[in-house]
């Protein structure tokens, strides 16, 4: 027999006529005795009306052609009738019968005994493609071939896939991966089959899915295979035929996808703000919407502690099962602001609704829903100390507004960790150099939300100390903040990076101070005659004016005593004490005010201001402050009196005999009401005893009668209201028995007084009563009766001079010095008796300069301007502070333009005589510029060396010498 395993043709070969009718197929079994496991394999051939048989040469050679499924089935046998040895015969009696009348039939060619074929042609035939067909949803590729292939010799790196039937226009295409990519799905030995499975790999499979129309449709689904891709059962391995990118071959069976994707997990790094996202499939971007997830504390929401994302989130991912989605600042910071949201892997969930994301085939995620919330895979928590980004102030307000790069936990905030400075770099040397750290007062007020941005208010303390300070916050350049990092905390307790003093943050914005201050209230102490105001805010004491400062009886100032204060000494701007000013009052307006009982009573104590009367640092005044008779007027009563409980004491007396009088004057202001002539005592002797000193006067007033002098401290006492008008007559009168008992006149006689406390009082209430004078032995062993002084005459001490000469009754007035101010020069100096004389400073004319500058004693001396020379030109110009300043012209060239400019009208003589040079470069006058050449050439060409004398001498280079002197 000979077997065509390209063709499938078997023919028999007998030694007679054989008859046809009588063959039997099945009888035929192909043999290979030595197959792949060491045993025997056999087929036998099937009868389904397929396979043609015939019967040639006299009917001995019958001639058998395999159906298709036969030589597949063949085929399908790992190793049968591949070589000559394993294609052996085996065949039953039963094949068929002779033509003899009695039929014999063949004789039978067992397994065991199986023969050899006389010819074998092996199978040379490629297997070709029959159909292919994809299922996108399980992701199997099955493929259907005209014989068996080897299912494990697949290589399925040689598969592509392609959108069109040509590679000619507008196609995608994706080849398949071997390795971890996609692998075979075979069973049996080595996989021998016609249709073939191959399970795309998730990573080919995804990679074919992101592809833009690819695979998305059986008009988008063709197939593309290399050479050497398969390969049948023959010994030669006969490689498929290759199905071309130009001539690709279109799917029979398209499964699109139709399965939901899944969130499988997902990771939170809180400190970069990135949420990543792993999806069992590719997933389109495109149709990704970030509001759909939900950030919540729990696998089942508490309603409180959980997040909503905005679409404001993003992802530049592209498609595929993984997404990259970047938190918006907004996102990040309000997952931050909730404190037990997302701190850790334990509270830390997600749900996502179905429209979240679709996968490249349009099916939209499966769902996540609360209740079933998924746990965080990798958290990584927030570890970036936040930053400071910037800083306003409100002086105005008082409102401090910081911009944080993150949430800052609002608990944390502690404003005692804040300094302002005057400049953004800390000056160690400068000893005025200003800084304030903010009080706990102001962490106390706070009220804020944990946020990225903190509006707060600073304390009253805090907001007049600032004030206080001169040349700190007083704009934007002067206030700087020094951040220390306990100052406050992000979410995650990280500490804020530090702002040292070295470079501290400038304030982004700065507003000034624009309410005017106002004064709330003032305290009053009669003692020690001190003024105490409070305001609204730190005040500047020094810009105070005592001139537009009235204190009244009354509430209405068209009743009652006022007084507008004259002068006074302003104290005030101490840092903690900032809002309010004291003014010690000038003794005279203390008493005033005692003389007026303002200050007795809070009833009789209140104040009037007129506009600016204060001011605050930012120069804003204090408005006016009107008494209840003006229309809108609110005149300010005292808040605290300290009353007067000082007596008052008598300091001096003196009797003028011309006017019959007696000049008392007292240490303060008393009441000329009180005023009570029996308690006052005049006598000749200092310690007077009754009874016991008979040649001693002592006389008592009776009727003489008390007004005020200059002011509330002194009192004029008229001896002699009652006089007669003779002087000689005799009478009671106090005048007639004063001068008739002591010799007052002629001033012969010491006078001395007696004054008990009755005498007179102050204003206060209730009133302090006049220190005694008393005529009692306690009182003389202290000191002594009061004797009559005389006024002051002087001298004035030094640094004063008199304003005013002394009378018989009145002291010497002196003034202070006068200095003389700037364009003045003193002239005379001040002594006791005149006052400083002050001349005008000489200013200089033209044509001259301050050469000695106008102080002190001297006045200002005049220089001439010196004038430039023929080859100078004026380079600075003579003026009031210096003289002219000349620059020469003898130069040969200008150093800059207004040296050229300046030299125009120089003469040029100069220049035409000396500004030559020589070969060597050396500046010579014009006339010797050909000698210095020449001698230049003489020792360059080394004539010296040749002859004894050489003309023009030479200098330097001696004979051997190749340099110069």
């Amino acid at each position: 027999f000979t077997l065509d395993m390209d063709s499938g043709v078997l023919r028999l070969f007998f030694p007679e006529i054989v008859d046809l009718s009588s063959f039997n197929l099945t009888s035929i079994a192909l043999v290979d005795d030595d197959n792949w496991r060491g045993g025997i394999s056999a087929y036998t051939l099937v009868n389904n009306n397929r396979t043609e048989a015939v019967l040639t040469h006299d009917d001995t050679i019958l001639t058998v052609t395999m159906a298709q499924s036969d030589a597949n089935a063949i085929k399908m046998v790992y190793g049968l009738c591949t070589t000559e040895e394993r294609a052996k015969l085996s065949i039953d009696k039963y094949l068929v019968k002779d033509t003899a009348p009695s039929a014999n039939y063949v004789r039978q060619v067992t397994i065991a005994d199986a023969i050899s074929p006389t010819i074998f042609t092996a199978d040379t035939t490629s297997p070709s493609y029959q159909s292919f067909s994809l299922d996108m949803d399980t992701g199997y590729m099955t493929l259907v071939f005209d014989e068996p292939v080897i299912g494990d010799d697949i290589d399925v790196s040689r598969i592509t896939i392609q959108s069109n039937i040509s590679n000619v226009w507008d196609y995608s295409t994706y080849t398949l991966t071997s390795g971890t990519g996609s692998s075979t799905v075979t069973s049996g030995y080595r996989g021998v089959s016609r249709e073939q499975k191959i399970q795309i790999g998730y990573d080919d499979l995804s990679a074919i899915k992101i592809m833009t129309g690819l695979a998305t449709k059986a008009e988008t689904t063709f197939f593309v295979g290399k050479t050497a891709t398969f390969f049948d059962t023959s010994a030669a391995a006969n490689s498929a035929k290759s199905v071309s990118a130009a001539s690709a071959m279109s799917v029979q069976t398209y499964v699109p996808d139709t399965t939901a994707p899944v969130l499988q997990s997902y990771d939170l790094d809180m400190d970069s703000g990135e949420l990543k996202l792993y999806f069992s499939e590719p997933i389109d971007t495109e149709t990704f919407h970030a509001e759909q997830l939900v950030i919540q504390n729990d696998v089942t929401s508490d309603g409180k502690n959980f997040h909503a994302l905005t679409n404001s989130s993003y992802t530049v991912s592209a498609d595929g099962d993984e997404m990259l989605l970047y938190l918006s600042t907004d996102d990040h910071f309000a997952v931050n602001a909730i404190f037990d949201l997302a701190q850790s892997e334990t509270d830390t969930y997600m749900t996502a609704a179905t429209y979240t994301v679709r996968d490249m085939a349009g099916n939209r995620l499966y769902a996540i829903p609360d209740g079933q919330a998924l746990p965080v895979s990798t958290y990584t928590p927030d570890t970036t100390s936040p930053n400071l980004e910037q800083f306003t102030l409100d002086m105005d307000t008082g409102v401090v507004v910081m911009d944080f790069d993150e949430t800052m936990l609002y608990t944390s905030f502690a404003a005692g960790m804040l300094t302002f400075q005057e400049t953004e770099v800390y000056d160690s040397e400068d000893v005025n150099y200003e800084m304030y750290a903010l009080t706990t007062d102001t962490t106390a007020d706070f009220s804020g939300n944990s946020s990225t941005q903190w509006t707060f208010v600073l304390c009253k303390d805090d907001i007049d100390s600032l004030k206080y300070y001169q040349s700190l916050a007083v704009d934007q350049n002067s206030t700087n903040l020094v951040v220390k990092g306990t100052f406050a905390t992000d979410m995650s307790g990280n500490k804020i990076n530090t702002i040292p003093s070295s470079s501290a943050k400038a304030s982004a914005k700065y507003s000034a101070d624009t309410t005017d201050p106002e004064i709330v209230s003032f305290d009053l102490d009669m003692n020690t005659g001190t003024l105490s105001m409070t305001f609204t805010e730190s005040m500047k004491a020094q810009l105070s004016d005592h001139s537009l400062i009235t204190l009244n009886e009354q509430p209405k100032s068209a009743t009652g005593y006022s007084l507008t204060l004259t002068g006074g000494e302003f104290s005030g701007y101490v840092e903690k004490l900032s809002p309010t000013i004291d003014l010690v009052l000038l003794e005279d307006d203390l008493n005033n005010l005692k003389g007026m009982a303002i200050g007795s009573l809070k009833n009789y104590t209140w104040m009037t201001l007129k506009t600016g009367a204060f001011s605050d640092r930012s120069l804003l005044l204090t408005p006016r402050v009107l008494s209840y008779d003006v229309y809108g007027g609110s005149a300010l009563q005292v808040s605290t009196l300290t009353p007067d409980v000082g007596p008052p004491s008598l300091e001096r007396f003196t009797i003028e005999p011309n006017e019959k009088k007696v000049y008392f004057f007292f240490d303060e202001a008393v009441k000329i009401s009180s005023w009570d002539p029996a308690a006052v005592t005049f006598q000749n002797i200092e310690y007077f005893q009754p009874g016991l000193d008979n040649t001693s006067a002592v006389i008592t007033l009776t009727t003489s009668t008390a007004a005020y002098g200059r002011d509330y401290t002194e009192v004029i006492v008229d001896l002699a209201p009652d006089c007669p008008e003779d002087e000689d007559a005799k009478g009671g009168c106090d005048w007639n028995r004063l001068r008739t008992g002591i010799d007052v006149e002629g001033g012969t006689e010491t006078v001395y007084i007696i004054m008990a406390s009755n005498a007179i009082s102050d204003n206060a209430d209730p009133p302090n009563y006049v220190v005694a004078i008393e005529n009692s032995e306690r009182r003389r062993l202290s000191e002594s009766a009061l004797v009559q002084a005389s006024p002051y005459c002087g001298p004035c001490e030094a640094g004063s001079y008199q304003s005013e000469e002394c009378t018989s009754v009145y002291d010497q007035v002196c003034a202070n010095c006068t200095s003389c101010g700037e364009g003045f020069y003193e002239t005379n100096e001040c002594t006791p008796e005149f006052n400083t004389e002050c001349t005008e400073c000489t200013v200089c004319e033209y044509g001259t300069f301050t050469n000695v500058a106008c102080g002190g004693t001297d006045d200002t001396v005049c220089g001439t301007c010196t004038v430039c020379g023929d080859m100078e030109y004026e380079l600075v110009e003579c003026s009031a502070g210096s003289n002219t300043e000349c620059s020469t012209c003898a130069v040969c060239e200008w150093s800059n333009d207004a040296h050229k400019l300046g030299c125009e009208g120089s003469p040029v003589w100069w220049r035409l005589q000396n500004c030559w040079f020589d070969k060597d470069g050396n500046k010579v006058q014009r006339n010797l510029v050909d000698l210095e050449d020449l001698r230049i050439d003489t020792r360059q060409g080394r004539r010296h060396w040749v002859w004894d004398v050489a003309i023009p001498e030479v200098y330097g280079y001696a004979q051997g010498d190749w340099t110069a002197d």
